[in-house]
């Protein structure tokens, strides 16, 4: 692992991103401490040679800190002031990251109360296409503040904006009928517009959704 890390830093000295990521990547692969901090600062915060991707960077830092790393813990602070202070001046992404965050408890402890804070601060935004996580968070059963209906609701506004890969979810859920009830015209609705650009037939899906083939648990 020792040429891993070499790699990585002729890459950084270089000014190769894509040398960084490569070689920091491969090993973190193989659980070097120091190499899975640096993939998330120089790489998922700082945009080295991949998309900058701070809830990435969150997890591998936990990691890191668990594997004592003494400068993950400050990382991790410096990243969560930032999203507070993003989330708390109405940034729509940060919004939705920060309720993610504490929705699957990265890095943090999870906190179902904090996540519905800021997914309800989000659904006062207009950026319609991250209300999706809001949606799926009041869906989840696990979720003290789950809410069916509202989930149900936001999945079906964002589907009408013709985002098309939530037809599938909305299939599922009257098709199932535990968290709304059975609607034969609801899954022929969206069982349509799937259709309309997909190969597969209204009874070939119907049949792998119930086999769980299609959409996945």
């Amino acid at each position: 692992m020792t040429f891993s890390i070499f790699g990585a830093s002729r890459g950084y000295f270089d000014h190769d991103g894509d040398k960084v990521f490569y070689w920091l990547s491969k090993a973190a692969d193989n659980k070097v401490p120091e190499a899975i901090y640096h993939l998330a600062k120089l790489c998922y915060i700082d945009g080295d040679g991949v998309k900058k991707d701070f809830i990435k960077a969150f997890d591998l830092l936990e990691k890191a800190n668990r594997m004592g790393v003494e400068k993950a813990k400050a990382q991790i602070k410096n990243v969560f002031d930032y999203y507070k202070r993003r989330a708390q001046e109405g940034y729509p992404r940060e919004l939705c990251d920060l309720a993610y965050i504490y929705w699957k408890g990265i890095a943090t402890n999870v906190d179902y109360s904090r996540a519905d804070f800021y997914y309800k601060k989000l659904l006062t935004t207009d950026n319609e296409y991250l209300h999706q996580d809001a949606g799926r968070f009041y869906l989840d059963d696990k979720n003290p503040q789950k809410d069916y209906r509202l989930g149900i609701g936001i999945l079906e506004k964002i589907a009408n904006d013709n985002i098309n890969y939530i037809y599938g979810e909305l299939v599922k859920l009257y098709y199932e009928g535990e968290k709304t009830k059975f609607d034969s015209d609801k899954v022929k609705l969206w069982l349509q517009k799937i259709d309309s650009s997909s190969p597969i037939s209204e009874t070939e899906y119907l049949d792998s959704l119930s086999n769980r083939k299609i959409i996945a648990d």
